[in-house]
C-alpha cells in the first residue's frame, strides 16, 4: 500500500484532508525533540555534573493551513468539522505530506485560529500548533505472526517498543535477543505492550489488567538489525506488531 500523499495533504486522525476540504499552504519550521537533560554546577569544579534521563521532550511545529468551502456558510461549518478534528484533548495519529512514510501522535496545544479576509473568497487560512511525541512509527507495516521461533529485522536506527499478543496457556518464557519474559498462568492468551509497559488481555470489549503474571522486569524491545524470538511452553501462536520507529 503506497504511504505517498499529495503536497498539502494530510490525516488527523481518521479523517483526511479531503474530507476536512482543508489542506497545509507551506511545510512549517519543526522543532525536534530535545534530550532530557539536567545540568548542575559542581563547586569548586570545572564543569557541569549531567543527569541523563534517557528519554525526550516532545517536539513542535505550527502549520499554516486553509479551509475553503463553495459560500460563506459551507465555509463555516467546514471551519467547525477542522476544529473538532484537531480539538481532541489526547494524543491522535498525524500523517503530513512531507514525511508521509511516518505517523506522528500529536496533541493541539494552540488553534485551529482562523484569519479570513474578502481577499480569500471563500477560502479561510488557519494556524494550528501540535506538540508531538519524540518518535514517529513507520507506517503500514505489517503484524508478523510465528508459530515457531524466527527472527524480526528492525530496518530503522532506534530500538521499538512493539505490541506482542501470546496465544498460549500455562507457564511460558518468550526469549527476545536471549532476555527472558517469564510469564504465569497464561489462560487462553495475553498481550504485551512495550510502549506502556503494560500486560493486559483484551476480550469482549473488556479489558483485564495481567501485570500479576508477568514475573521479570524488562519488557521486550527490538533493536536495529536482526532479533531473534524464540520460547518454552505452550505456545500455539506469537502476534507481533514491531512499531518501527524513529525520530
Amino acid at each position: 500500500m503506497s504511504t505517498e500523499l499529495s503536497p498539502g495533504h494530510f490525516i488527523i486522525g481518521n479523517k483526511t484532508s479531503e474530507e476536512l476540504k482543508s489542506f497545509i499552504q507551506t511545510r512549517p519550521k519543526i522543532t525536534k525533540p530535545r534530550r532530557k537533560i539536567t545540568m548542575k554546577p559542581i563547586p569548586g569544579r570545572s564543569g557541569d555534573l549531567i543527569t541523563d534521563e534517557d528519554s525526550y521532550e516532545n517536539g513542535l511545529f505550527e502549520l499554516t493551513a486553509f479551509v475553503k468551502g463553495s459560500s460563506q456558510d459551507e465555509t463555516e461549518e467546514n471551519q467547525t468539522i477542522v476544529g473538532l478534528a484537531f480539538d481532541t484533548g489526547t494524543y491522535q495519529s498525524f500523517v503530513p505530506y512531507w514525511d508521509s512514510k511516518y505517523e506522528y501522535q500529536v496533541i493541539t496545544t494552540s488553534g485551529p485560529d482562523f484569519y479570513g479576509t474578502r481577499a480569500y473568497g471563500f477560502s479561510d487560512p488557519y494556524d494550528v500548533q501540535l506538540s508531538y511525541k519524540p518518535f514517529k512509527k513507520l507506517r503500514n507495516v505489517s503484524t508478523f505472526i510465528l508459530t515457531s521461533s524466527g527472527t524480526v529485522s528492525n530496518p530503522l536506527k532506534y530500538d521499538s517498543v512493539p505490541y506482542i499478543k501470546l496465544t498460549a496457556t500455562g507457564d511460558v518464557t518468550l526469549k527476545v535477543n536471549n532476555v527472558d519474559v517469564v510469564l504465569k498462568n497464561i489462560i487462553e492468551f495475553i498481550e504485551l505492550d512495550s510502549e506502556i509497559e503494560e500486560c493486559y488481555k483484551f476480550k469482549s470489549n473488556v479489558l483485564t489488567n495481567e501485570n500479576s503474571k508477568m514475573f521479570s522486569l524488562d519488557f521486550p524491545v527490538f533493536k536495529p538489525g536482526a532479533n531473534t524470538i524464540s520460547w518454552v511452553g505452550n505456545v500455539t501462536k506469537v502476534e507481533i506488531e514491531p512499531r518501527w520507529r524513529t525520530r
